[in-house]
């Protein structure tokens, strides 16, 4: 990568690297964390982050009011329902057909 990115065209070696024993690099009792007293996932985190959402979600959608970090955009504006959105609809821009094949762009 220096031949190329320093214009240096030199060998480049690398250090001894002394690696740790493994007495060193273990930081649990058993080799797992989750055993830990209090220890918890990130599943379980997220889960209650997604619950703490899930109240803001609801008030939002019962009023159409943006509240907290839930149906606010960057510019404070105000979002619709989903009943008043316009319904989605798929519009094809391009068709390639090739031998055996034939591929759209949506």
């Amino acid at each position: 990568m220096s031949r190329w990115l320093l214009p240096k065209d030199q060998v480049i070696v690398e250090p001894n690297i002394e690696l740790l024993s493994e007495k060193e690099y273990t930081c649990t009792p058993d080799n797992k964390v989750m055993s830990l007293p209090g220890a918890r996932s990130v599943y379980d985190l997220n889960e209650d982050y997604e619950n703490e959402l899930a109240k803001h979600r609801e008030s939002s959608w019962a009023t159409g009011e943006p509240r907290g970090p839930v149906g606010r955009s960057a510019t404070g504006g105000r979002h619709r329902k989903a009943a008043d959105l316009p319904k989605p609809r798929v519009e094809t821009v391009d068709t390639i057909a090739r031998t055996g094949t034939r591929s759209r762009s949506w």
